[in-house]
């Protein structure tokens, strides 16, 4: 089981190697994208909204929240 401590020292990884270091080892899956990511979550993100009929996720949350907002 993960701990707070060893979740951020991930996070920190994370950060450094993307942010600092232009690391980008997400490379999307669509043949000619040149796109890359430092995130898995983002490259999917991305590869749902550009090269599929599937809505993005953002406009998804997005709607869900106007539901909300609605009630």
């Amino acid at each position: 089981m993960a701990t707070a401590a060893s979740d951020r020292t991930y996070n920190v990884k994370q950060h450094i190697e993307g942010v600092h270091l232009g690391l980008r080892p997400f490379k999307c899956l669509a043949q000619g994208c040149t796109k890359a990511f430092g995130r898995n979550y983002d490259m999917r993100a991305h590869y749902q909204s550009f090269h599929t009929d599937l809505p993005s996720l953002r406009s998804l949350r997005e709607s869900e929240n106007a539901v909300e907002t609605q009630k």
